[in-house]
């Protein structure tokens, strides 16, 4: 079959043509699960411009989820399928009858329970259980429904049980993690469900130092089977922070990628905001279905000492930015630590590659931004292209059409400024189907943020990779590879 191979040529990322250029002649022994050994392949001539064909890779890289979450949902109560309040109150007395002194459930949508938050919280004054401990995340997991036994023990109101990113840190203290082999199960069956769909590396966020040493034992143990760029919670992670940069190889050679995978811990993370969907987001402008324009989460002074701090024990940067007053933020800070992030993003040798500073998100941006990010050079944006559609049931009435069509979840001109973009897809946030994500990332209802099939797939796979400092993996005969049709994406 006619074949697009993505064989990179430099340590930079480029755009794809850079780096595809010829079609090849391949031939392919399934493997199982979509995955294939090449069994030969011939150089049939140039690429032309003719049509898209299919693109030959070594798996998608996520740059941004959450492998354990992912696993979590299966141990916890998973609240995403749900569509009326009877079905949570429903999960949650089982629980309670089972015997559960606490429960911790996951992915409540108002949209798909038809509802606005403000009834939500009022449905939820009635489902949450009266007798124990509970905390029910929205889907995008920052905000969330507390039990009045849970608010009463952090000091806040029983009776408001909705509850926002600024009060998780006072219930914290409340709410019992899950233990070591709750943790270790979860990211191997989040592991699982991500080899299913084609992705053999993963930027895995917000770790605390229990998920850290989770993945530690899945390497050691020879069950490590995707290469995991793994990003830590400043505010959380603290031992990891003691500790340093993590590089582990996975103790066996298995898996997709023809060698042991690796786990690695490179980039401190901070979360400046929240979300659309919550009204959590920062922005510089108001909402425009309610006057206010969200919050942040830390204020800059010690944003940059706690960052000054990540940067001279070896870390890289990375922000949670969602709304634009966020991200101006994060541009004060790259302005002001520009000397030691570019040290940091240094490229050691000609033969390797940088990893960059992260910004996770980056749903609003405005022109004046993207000029200053291209002349800061820091930065990767690590974006969700799937958002956009995730997001249809609030984002016009949360931010106007304008807005919407002319700022939010941007890629296009994002590419065109010549900035590095990594695409992700938020999972279990969204669904982590890479045919989902690539199908958003082509069909922006803006024609300047749409992006080309090729685009796509080399911001998903190979781009991504050179990017964050991972090896981009080697395309040759008996090699494991991936298949990526067009015709099943546009």
């Amino acid at each position: 079959m006619k074949v697009v191979v993505q064989r990179p040529s430099s340590p930079k990322h480029g755009v794809w043509r850079e780096h595809v250029d010829f079609l090849f002649d391949a031939e392919l022994r399934p493997l199982g699960r979509g995955w294939h050994v090449l069994e030969s392949l011939e150089p049939l001539g140039p690429l032309t411009d003719e049509k898209p064909f299919p693109v030959l890779h070594k798996g998608y890289f996520d740059a941004h989820l959450h492998v354990g979450w992912m696993g979590l949902m299966e141990l916890d109560v998973d609240l995403r399928a749900f569509t009326r309040p009877e079905e949570i109150q429903s999960a949650l007395t089982s629980r309670v009858e089972s015997g559960a002194t606490f429960i911790r459930a996951y992915g409540w949508d108002e949209t798909k329970l038809g509802l606005s938050l403000e009834q939500v919280t009022d449905a939820a004054k009635k489902f949450l259980p009266a007798s124990i401990p509970a905390i029910l995340y929205r889907v995008c997991g920052h905000a969330a429904l507390a039990s009045p036994p849970l608010l009463a023990s952090a000091g806040l109101e029983p009776a408001k049980p909705f509850v926002s990113d600024r009060d998780f840190r006072r219930l914290a203290d409340h709410i019992p993690p899950p233990t070591s082999a709750e943790l270790r199960e979860a990211f191997l069956i989040g592991q699982r469900k991500l080899l299913d769909v084609g992705v053999s590396a993963v930027g895995d966020m917000s770790l605390d130092d229990d998920a850290v040493s989770a993945i530690r034992d899945v390497a050691s143990s020879g069950e490590l089977k995707i290469d995991v760029v793994g990003v830590f919670d400043g505010a959380q992670a603290l031992a990891t922070m003691k500790s340093g940069p993590v590089n582990v190889a996975n103790s066996m050679p298995i898996g997709p990628l023809d060698r042991a995978a690796i786990f690695s811990v490179r980039h401190w993370k901070r979360y400046l905001d929240g979300s659309f969907g919550s009204r959590t987001a920062w922005l510089s402008r108001d909402y425009s279905d309610r006057p206010e324009r969200g919050h942040s989460l830390v204020e800059t002074l010690p944003l940059l000492g706690a960052a000054r701090e990540a940067l001279r024990s070896g870390f890289h940067l990375s922000f949670h930015a969602i709304g634009d007053a966020a991200l101006d933020q994060v541009l004060e800070v790259g302005e002001r630590l520009s000397d030691l992030m570019r040290e940091r993003s240094r490229i050691p040798d000609a033969a390797s590659t940088a990893t960059r500073h992260r910004i996770e998100h980056a749903q609003l941006i405005r022109d004046d931004q993207i000029a200053r990010l291209v002349e800061q050079g820091h930065w990767t944006l690590c974006v969700q292209p799937n958002h956009r559609v995730a997001d249809e049931g609030f984002s016009r009435s949360r931010l106007g059409p304008t807005r919407l069509r002319d700022e939010a979840y941007r890629m296009g001109t994002l590419l065109d400024a010549g900035l590095s973009v990594a695409m992700s897809s938020d999972a279990p946030v969204d669904s982590p189907d890479p045919e989902y994500l690539l199908r958003s990332a082509c069909s922006h209802e803006n024609p300047r943020e749409r992006v080309s099939f090729y685009e796509a797939i080399w911001r998903y796979t190979t781009a991504s990779r050179l990017d964050l400092g991972l090896a981009p993996g080697r395309i040759a005969v008996g090699s494991t590879v991936r298949l990526t049709d067009p015709a099943v994406i546009l």
